[in-house]
């Protein structure tokens, strides 16, 4: 196997240099940083290919983490070499075979089987919702060489290393592509969290177990998007089963493998710490058993808490020395978890929230095998039998429900992490009952666990798997009679549900030059930016293209009066026939409106995503300044119309900004038309129509922003002058230039007579 592992790695790493965008190139880059590094690890491992898997994300991860962090624009040849070595390395090195987990092999297959179809199917179908747009962006701007963008981002750095590793292999990338590893870790974190069941108590436990997370609708939806969250499952259930290994061969290297698997969740998200207490209890198991080796047992623990300091410090150093943690932190400690008490009652958020995502079907079963989890628990505890398997199981479910239940204010989908210790607890009463039943009661009790199940898949079907209708897009008519809902639906927190409106055929009226401009949309910008690249989006009035998606998710307000009273369709884009974005302009076109299909449109684009295409360039405007106020904002420039304004006439000024930190305060802008060094016109506001303060400004970003200043009957005809300049909103202190002085003199304006 080793010989063919290493002729497999060559081929890939050969393959890589097939042009960008060939399913060629594309397979060869997925087998190098996933499917090559799963045989060799697992190999090392004596067969353990769930743990080998697990490694491959690891080890692809922390490798792209390193030299993302390295100065200058990401190396992708030297990538390519990097990720060969990950992947043949551990041939290197003799593994010992050990004992596959218990159980048939076709029910782990059943169950990876079961898991991918419920998040692959239709993968390809929802463009990139608004966090995805905002990872994959970062993730072109880390490969692009800006190494700031992973301390930006208020999460850990995993979900954009992941889609940044395929995209620098690849070439190009689309939402197929840059989702696969995300379902996939969906499917390993279903048979990590089965083999804890398996481990933990038995083959029958680990069935249900399987099932239920392979069929839950929030692990389902994470697994159909670019985020973390079956990361963090994954990672967290591979500590658990390291540990346990641990806890009764005591070897080292499950102990170390524990440890760099805790901290690569971490890595992916602060959630993954929430597995601590139940990880203790198979800590506390190990050392408890070994009290006669504890030297050898505090040597274990040291080597394993500096390998995983080491794994986490290799970003979370530089994230804490940089100035974008304080923001981070105020963020969680102020925004998510609310402050202003210690303990805060989310109960109807979690109620709702699991419900819509999983059906009330789902959740009214769990509890009841919760419910007789806590009875067979009081028996066994009191027995002596499985203590720390059942502890374990408990601390697993109850460390996340309780924080995010009654600590957080906010929870949202981070809900998450309860379900894979629910789905132990439920398989492990499944099992303990299945025992106690006769042959015709087992009939009967297979009957409606199976009714319940199929109910249940049926619902990740409707509100995932398919789009006739698009569940949430479409709701309430979307809806089936029997699967009741809440009467309220979460106010937001919407992942994974089919959503396409043909953004790509949008892009491509923008390439062709049929619309050109600025443009302002219904649909929020983190999607526009990353489709329209060549359109300039304005979140003021006034914009010269109107673009006005169907049932959209999270909708953006613009002048719904202006739009009606002042623009005409131009043209329509139409997904599988259906019409979902209409667009308009101020003139009508001579031939009469276009339809477009977004299909037509999408291979072109997905060719043309690059990351040179994807990275937004700079607009300095039509005159260029390039004045820095202070270390907060540079003036690249600026537009003005009309040029030769009159007495009662607008002026348009729109700046051209560069953030050259993350400013914690809010400057407004002001605009200045003075006469003989007297102010006669003036606007003063937020940047971009105050929708874009400046305490939202990411370091590195371009901000384009609009003011528009009246030009009253003080103003006289003659000449004038333009000044703008930057002041703190509470202080009312002017930010000073670097060069000198608290403003900048654009230019000088000829101010015509006034019509008659």
């Amino acid at each position: 196997m080793r010989l063919g592992v290493l002729a497999a790695a060559v081929t890939a790493a050969a393959l890589t240099f097939a042009p960008a965008g060939s399913p060629w190139r594309w397979g060869a880059a997925w087998a190098l940083l996933w499917g090559l590094p799963t045989l060799s690890w697992g190999g090392w491992l004596g067969g353990d290919w769930l743990r080998g898997a697990g490694l491959a994300y690891v080890g692809s991860g922390l490798a792209t983490l390193a030299m993302t962090l390295l100065p200058g624009p990401f190396p992708a040849d030297g990538a390519r070499v990097v990720y060969w070595l990950l992947a043949v390395a551990p041939l290197a090195f003799g593994g010992r075979r050990e004992a596959s987990p218990r159980g048939s092999w076709w029910m782990w297959g059943a169950l990876l089987l079961l898991a991918l179809l419920a998040r692959g199917i239709n993968l390809d179908y929802s463009e990139f919702q608004g966090d995805e747009a905002v990872i994959m962006e970062r993730a072109a701007q880390a490969l692009a060489g800006n190494d700031e963008t992973l301390f930006l981002h208020q999460k850990g750095p995993v979900e954009i290393l992941t889609p940044q590793a395929l995209w620098s292999l690849g070439g190009t990338v689309n939402e197929w592509q840059a989702r696969v590893p995300f379902a996939l870790a969906g499917g390993l974190a279903v048979l990590a969290v089965t083999a804890l069941a398996v481990a933990w108590f038995d083959r029958r436990a680990g069935w249900l177990t399987g099932a239920l997370l392979a069929l839950n609708g929030l692990l389902v939806a994470f697994g159909r998007i670019v985020q973390y969250q079956n990361l963090v499952v994954l990672m967290g259930a591979l500590c658990l089963l390291s540990w346990t290994a641990y806890a009764r061969r005591g070897q080292l290297r499950d102990l170390l493998l524990g440890a760099v698997f805790w901290a690569y969740g971490l890595l992916a998200h602060y959630d993954a710490v929430l597995i601590a207490p139940a990880a203790l209890v198979w800590l506390g198991v190990a050392v408890g058993s070994r009290r006669t080796e504890w030297r050898r047992c505090r040597r274990d623990l040291s080597l394993g808490g500096v390998l995983g300091a080491a794994v986490l410090g290799a970003f979370y150093v530089p994230f804490v020395l940089n100035p974008m943690f304080g923001r981070t932190f105020a963020y969680l400690s102020g925004g998510r978890l609310g402050g202003g008490g210690v303990f805060h009652n989310s109960l109807r958020s979690v109620w709702v929230m699991s419900v819509f995502y999983t059906s009330g079907y789902y959740v009214a079963g769990l509890i009841a095998l919760l419910g007789g989890a806590a009875w067979l628990t009081l028996r066994q505890v009191r027995r002596g039998v499985r203590r720390a398997a059942w502890s374990a199981a408990w601390l697993y479910f109850l460390m996340p429900w309780f924080f995010y239940t009654w600590i957080v204010v906010d929870p949202r989908t981070h809900i998450y992490t309860m379900y894979p210790g629910a789905a132990v607890l439920a398989g492990a009463v499944f099992s303990a009952g299945w025992a106690r039943l006769r042959s015709a009661q087992r009939i009967a009790w297979a009957a409606v666990l199976g009714g319940w199940l199929v109910l249940v898949a049926g619902y990740v079907d409707l509100a995932f798997v398919s789009h006739h209708p698009e569940y949430k897009r479409e709701w309430p008519e979307s809806r089936r009679a029997w699967y009741p809902e809440p009467r309220d639906l979460p106010p937001y927190g919407y992942f994974g549900f089919p959503y396409r409106a043909g953004w790509k055929a949008v892009a491509m009226l923008y390439e062709r030059g049929v619309l050109h401009g600025t443009y302002a949309s219904n649909e929020e910008p983190e999607i526009t930016t990353w489709y329209v690249r060549r359109g300039q989006r304005t979140l003021c009035n006034h914009p010269e293209t109107y673009i006005v998606a169907e049932h959209v998710q999270d909708e953006v307000a613009i002048d719904w009066d202006e739009l009606r009273q002042s623009y005409k369709l131009v043209a329509q884009v139409t997904v599988e026939g259906q019409p979902k974005i209409a667009i308009y302009r101020r003139q009508p076109l001579p031939a009469g409106p276009l339809r477009l299909a977004v299909e037509d449109a999408t291979p072109a684009f997905d060719a043309g995503t690059t990351v040179t295409a994807q990275v937004h360039q700079p607009e300095h405007g039509s005159h260029p300044v390039n004045a820095d106020f202070g270390d907060v904002a540079r003036l690249l420039g600026y537009d003005l119309a009309p040029a030769q304004p009159r007495p009662g006439d607008t002026l348009i000024v729109t700046l051209h900004w560069l953030a050259l930190t993350s400013p914690q305060a809010n400057y407004q802008v002001f605009t200045h038309v003075l006469e003989d060094g007297t102010l006669v016109a003036q606007h003063d506001g937020a940047p971009a129509c105050a929708h874009h303060p400046t305490s939202l400004w990411e370091q590195g970003e371009y901000v384009r922003d609009e003011h528009a200043i009246t030009l009253g009957p003080e103003v006289s005809p003659g000449k004038a002058t333009l000044a703008v300049g930057m002041y703190n909103v509470v202080t009312l202190v002017r930010l000073p230039l670097t060069s000198g002085g608290d403003r900048v003199v654009l230019q000088s304006l000829e101010i015509a007579p006034p019509r008659e």
